[in-house]
């Protein structure tokens, strides 16, 4: 006679001792007295112990978990210094745009246009208004020569304006020409270099 699924469930509970005592007892009785039975028992004996086998040839030993161990420990600190690095340079990235925004605000702050010290500027051309009385040209007011004034260290510390180019020139000329460091004093509403030497 065959093994029923019935018989097997039951003996598979009695090999993880789960059945209760009465049960269990009467299961081994019937295994000496059945042979079929115990056989199915046998069976199941096997395979649970070739399966034991298969797992515990599975199961890591401790210096492969020690080493897994090591390896994750690792890959999370070059994870942590791979961002860290990248922080740093997005950092470095915004403090140089910041750098080149006050650069640019100063430049625009001077002026925008002037050239390096001791050249004559000019922001705006000239342009000619037309009278819409009578059609006929005239000229626009005149925009002035801006002419930096630097100290000793290249630093423009003040903007001349004049009302031609030639003024802008001749001052510019006279700047250059001064012995020693040049003061700008102001004469009669006109403006007139002189030498510190002179004081």
């Amino acid at each position: 006679m065959a093994v029923s699924e019935n018989e097997l469930e039951l003996l598979e509970m009695y090999l993880d001792e789960a059945l209760p005592a009465g049960e269990a007892e009467a299961l081994r009785q019937r295994l000496v007295v059945e042979s079929e039975l115990a056989g199915a028992a046998a069976e199941l004996r096997s395979q649970r112990a070739l399966r034991a086998a298969v797992w515990s040839s599975l199961e890591p030993t401790d210096t492969a978990t020690e080493q897994m161990g090591w390896r994750i420990r690792g890959a999370m600190r070059d994870r942590h210094s791979g961002l860290s690095s990248w922080w740093t340079a997005r950092v470095g990235s915004v403090a140089a745009a910041c750098i080149v925004l006050g650069f640019f605000a100063g430049w625009m702050g001077r002026g925008g246009s002037a050239g390096p010290a001791g050249t004559v500027s000019q922001n705006a051309v000239p342009t000619i208004a037309v009278n819409q009385n009578n059609n006929a040209a005239m000229p626009a007011l005149a925009v002035p020569f801006r002419v930096p004034v630097t100290n000793e260290y290249g630093q423009v510390v003040d903007w001349q304006q004049f009302p031609d180019a030639e003024q802008a020139k001749t001052f510019m000329e006279n700047l250059h020409a001064a012995p020693g460091a040049a003061v700008v004093a102001p004469q009669n509403d006109q403006v007139k270099l002189v030498s510190e030497e002179k004081f």
